[in-house]
């Protein structure tokens, strides 16, 4: 997961062989975010995502869980 100030947010997959590549997906909808971090949040064996923002005026610091669709 790639965040960045000036671009889209964006997602991208590793190969298998070491590298990774663009995905396509965007999210965020404008929403600049600081940090994004990976783990298990909620104990299912999914990967979820805790975003961070760059402060008050870019608004809270977001959880995304994913629920495997």
């Amino acid at each position: 997961v790639l965040t960045d100030y000036l671009k889209a947010n964006q997602v991208w997959i590793n190969d298998g062989t070491g590298r990774f590549g663009d995905s396509g997906i965007r999210f965020g909808g404008g929403q600049f975010y600081r940090h994004a971090h990976l783990g298990d949040l909620d104990g299912d064996g999914d990967l979820d995502v805790f975003l961070a923002t760059f402060g008050l005026r870019e608004g809270p610091n977001e959880i995304w869980f994913n629920h495997g669709q």
